[in-house]
């Protein structure tokens, strides 16, 4: 397809491009010469280059965007840059960590008691009780109460126990409202006894020996007794009974405590139970009078 019109030469007849004023074989010029046309063919001619640079630009910027990978691309909708008017950036002074940090409470799983029970003497005598948490990284709390605050009283915060008066009681050890743990305090008057008494270990001073009757009047149902803890029956507990000078029989109306509850427990009622490997000794208190029973637990 040629771009330009071809002319007949009006005196030779052969055509030719009309880009030209005269005819090419002949000579002979043509009417209205080649000018008018050139021009046109001109301004087409640079319209077309015109459009073909314009073409390769936009090509190429979109080319560009494609490839740079730190190009930010164009929201869709409103390309509006949002208000950030209201927004504050805080810088941390200097020298200080900028990392934030949280308060977390960790629970408490269990409590164990430094003493499960313990006598005080005399009256204003006092006993310092610890508790170890489990976890021992515990952040929680743990409360502590007296049962009987005329007979004991304890710091609600420390554990510090205080005898008050002569008689029986527990002390509590509360963590979270739900883990209660409690540690027995026999308060007695130093008048009842012509010698000093550690109040944790009211035997302290006395010579080691079997158990038995610390007075004469006083007399318990057995003296030495073994218990296995994977024993049933008389095996694992059993009832001590006391009787005194003015007793016809033996009875449990007495006061009594374990010096090792971990090992063999005893209840109001005399009733002794093997808990773990080990030694204990029951003391059994009545009518001012004491007397004591070695429990032995094997496995």
């Amino acid at each position: 397809m040629a771009f330009f019109s071809q002319v007949k030469c009006e005196r030779c007849g052969k055509t030719y491009s009309s880009m030209k004023g005269s005819c090419p074989y002949c000579g002979t010029k043509r009417a209205g010469g080649g000018m008018g046309n050139s021009i046109r063919v001109g301004v087409v001619l640079a319209l077309v280059v015109v459009v073909i640079v314009v073409v390769i630009l936009i090509v190429n910027n979109a080319m560009k965007g494609l490839n740079d990978p730190y190009a930010s691309p164009t929201p869709p909708g409103d390309s509006t840059p949002p208000d950030t008017s209201g927004i504050v950036n805080v810088t941390p002074p200097a020298g200080t960590d900028s990392t934030p940090t949280y308060d977390v409470t960790i629970p408490i799983q269990d409590l164990t008691l430094s003493k499960g029970s313990f006598t005080l003497m005399p009256i204003g005598a006092e006993y310092q009780l610890t508790v170890t948490k489990t976890p021992a990284n515990s952040t929680a709390d743990v409360i502590w109460s007296s049962e009987d605050e005329s007979i004991a009283i304890v710091d609600a915060r420390d554990g510090r126990v205080t005898a008050v008066s002569e008689g029986n009681t527990r002390i509590i050890c509360t963590a979270e409202g739900n883990i209660v743990k409690t540690a027995m305090v026999y308060v007695r008057d130093s008048s009842d006894t012509g010698a000093p008494v550690d109040p944790v270990n009211p035997n302290a001073n006395a010579s080691p020996s079997p158990g038995g009757n610390t007075n004469s009047s006083l007399k318990l149902s057995t003296n030495d007794v073994t218990l296995k803890v994977s024993g049933s029956g008389m095996d694992k507990a059993f009832t001590l009974k006391v009787r005194s000078g003015s007793d016809t029989a033996y009875g449990t109306d007495a006061t009594y405590y374990s010096d090792n509850p971990a090992v063999a427990d005893v209840d109001s009622d005399g009733k002794v139970t093997a808990i773990s490997r080990g030694t204990a000794t029951i003391h059994v208190t009545k009518d001012g009078q004491t007397a004591t029973c070695i429990i032995r637990v094997g496995a």
